[in-house]
């Protein structure tokens, strides 16, 4: 009794040491060249959509805080600046319903942001990358989805796809 508790005990107990013994995996983030810090300045704004510039500059700094690889800084001082261009901000029908006298009404709208982003090491003096990045989201004529969930959802996106491409191995 008391060997079979003894068996019990280590092959448990290893069953639960094994995977922290065996193949070591850091949890350190990214493999980002001695960076420490970044600058987001506000975006510029292209396009006619009011506050964009904002939401996204806001968002994005919010992401970067909060994936913890890299700590926001003034522009004088950082590492990094990530400098950003809003170019295109389209909100346009994406789905239909038809009516009972064959007329069309929009069930829902698309809303599509392109940003022109560049990633610029202020230690090396140079950019590590520069791409156009877009974001969509959807929202609902009637209800369920404002606007503000459509435009959410692309600024999402964008912040998603630029933080990822920040902090992956380049």
């Amino acid at each position: 009794m008391i060997c079979n508790r003894l068996t019990s005990f280590f092959v448990f107990g290893s069953w639960i040491f094994l995977p922290l013994t065996g193949c070591s995996y850091s949890f350190s983030g990214a493999n980002l060249g001695g960076l420490k810090t970044v600058a987001i300045p506000v975006f510029e704004n292209l396009t006619s959509e009011p506050n964009i510039r904002e939401r996204v500059s806001g968002d994005l700094t919010k992401a970067i805080l909060d994936d913890n690889n890299l700590k926001i800084s003034d522009v004088r001082q950082a590492d990094a600046v990530l400098f950003g261009r809003i170019t295109k901000f389209e909100d346009v029908p994406f789905a239909f319903d038809q009516a009972a006298n064959n007329t069309f009404t929009t069930s829902d709208y698309k809303v599509t942001i392109i940003a022109t982003i560049r990633f610029e090491n202020r230690k090396e003096k140079k950019i590590v990358w520069e791409e156009s990045v877009t974001g969509w989201g959807r929202y609902s004529a009637q209800g369920e989805k404002k606007r503000t969930d459509g435009i959410d959802d692309a600024i999402k996106m964008i912040t998603q796809h630029v933080v990822n491409k920040m902090v992956s191995d380049w």
